[in-house]
This record gives structure tokens, C-alpha cells and sequence, in this order.
């Protein structure tokens, strides 16, 4: 690949938006301001709501985590190797925090303490808490 084929992949990377990201993002932001005391606009159900992202096998209550070492590796990698190549099934990855996943297919949570999400498998967005869903 030339170098002015990498420069345009590099740009066309830069310009890309993953709308279920940005839309995820919105979420945790109205969350947090939600949880802000000195904030009257925005009210969430529960005091102690979280962000729920329902996907094909699950829901998952989380926090989303872009400081953590595993997130900023994973997209120092993606970067590295957008330098060179060209993306086959290309989507978002959103690292998330403090996982509690509840599959439909069972009553059981998995906690995990840090999960890397790819955004194809997002169906929906929420504020609440899984307990209160059981």
C-alpha cells in the first residue's frame, strides 16, 4: 500500500462515526449528570442507575471505561495496524467497566470487571439496573 493510500485509510478511519457508540456515550453522559445533585433537568429512575445495553444474548449494566490500560491498548492496536491495512468487518469496540451480563437465556449474572464490547452486537440502550429487571 502506498503512502498516499495510508494517509487517505488514516483519514477515512478519522471521519467514521459509529452512531450506536455516540448514542451510548449520550447515555452515559445523561447518566452521570442524572446522578449530579445541582442537576434538575435530567432524572433517572433509580438513584443508583447505570447504563443497560441490551444485545442479542443479554443485558449488560455497565460504566463505559476509555481510560483504562486495556482500552487504550486495544486502540493503540487498532491504529498500528489501520496504518497498513484495510478493516474487514469493521465496528466499534466500547470498553466498558463493572459488567454484570445477564444472558436471556438463564437467571445467572457474570460479573466482569472490564469488557470490551463490539458495537454490531448492541440492539438497544437504557438507564436502570439489572436487579430491577429480574
Amino acid at each position: 500500500m502506498s503512502e498516499q493510500e495510508t494517509a487517505t485509510n488514516h483519514e477515512h478511519q478519522a471521519e467514521k462515526i459509529d452512531y450506536k457508540e455516540m448514542v451510548i456515550r449520550a447515555y452515559a453522559q445523561a447518566i452521570d449528570l442524572a446522578k449530579d445533585p445541582e442537576v434538575k433537568e435530567i432524572s433517572v429512575s433509580e438513584p443508583s442507575s447505570n447504563l443497560i445495553i441490551l444485545t442479542n444474548f443479554g443485558l449488560i449494566e455497565c460504566e463505559l471505561d476509555n481510560n483504562s490500560p486495556m482500552h487504550k491498548l486495544l486502540l493503540g492496536v487498532e491504529m498500528n495496524i489501520a496504518d497498513r491495512s484495510e478493516f474487514v468487518n469493521e465496528t466499534s469496540l466500547i470498553t466498558i467497566k463493572n459488567a454484570r451480563l445477564k444472558p436471556f437465556s438463564q437467571n445467572e449474572i457474570t460479573d466482569l470487571p472490564i469488557f470490551s464490547l463490539f458495537s454490531d452486537q448492541i440492539v438497544g440502550v437504557s438507564a436502570g439496573s439489572i436487579n430491577n429487571l429480574r
